[in-house]
């Protein structure tokens, strides 16, 4: 897969995300961790939810800014996309 393609990989783990949820401020897509940055961290944090959601589980702020491929899920691709985001192949949210 190439360019664009690459982040409509089929995810292996899927979470649902509950669109009641209601956000807790502005969201900032990729920031995990709610830390105000998009970096590598937040892709261990979204990594660490989708493999045990009940040992790691993240803030509701959390899940909306890391569901960023805007399919109302989390899963590995939202994982793959913040990753191709941080070394700036993409921009966030993506829709691809």
């Amino acid at each position: 897969l190439v360019g664009s393609e690459m982040c409509k990989e089929t995810a292996a783990t899927t979470t649902k995300v509950d669109p009641t949820t209601p956000s807790t401020g502005t969201v900032l897509y990729g920031d995990t961790n709610c830390d105000g940055k998009v970096n590598i961290a937040d892709v261990v944090i979204l990594n660490k939810y989708l493999t045990n959601p009940e040992k790691y589980p993240l803030t509701a702020q959390g899940a909306i800014n890391a569901e960023v491929d805007l399919d109302d899920k989390l899963t590995t691709n939202d994982s793959y996309c913040i990753i191709r985001s941080v070394v700036k192949l993409i921009t966030l949210p993506y829709k691809g």
